[in-house]
């Protein structure tokens, strides 16, 4: 079914939980992944993978039009990347990781 698929492969949290998540009163896709799943707090780039998808779904189930599921998707990511400090982490990250020694620090 698909309502048993996973909102993201390494996390056990399934589409069911969305809806279910809305029963609960749920209306914003932040208290969906912050609230009822905690998965911005256990990992916040595989929350942001899984917006899209919750977003979809809460627009399916609760009425969203286009503007009101854009609103809803960039709430979230500001949310991770302002409350939850992804945009600190996502900063720091890089594709290579170089290490800049000093020639004092060579000789150590």
């Amino acid at each position: 079914r698909s309502s048993d698929l996973r909102l993201v492969s390494e996390f056990p949290y399934i589409e069911a939980e969305v809806k279910y998540a809305m029963k609960e009163y749920a209306c914003t896709a932040v208290d969906v992944i912050s609230r009822r799943t905690r998965l911005a707090f256990l990992n916040v780039q595989a929350a942001e993978e899984a917006l899209p998808r919750i977003v979809e779904i809460m627009g399916k189930e609760l009425n969203w039009n286009d503007q009101k599921k854009t609103e809803e998707l960039e709430n979230a990511k500001k949310f991770l990347y302002y409350e939850m400090g992804y945009k600190a982490r996502s900063e720091q990250l890089t594709d290579r990781s170089e290490i800049s020694l000093t020639p004092a620090d060579r000789k150590s």
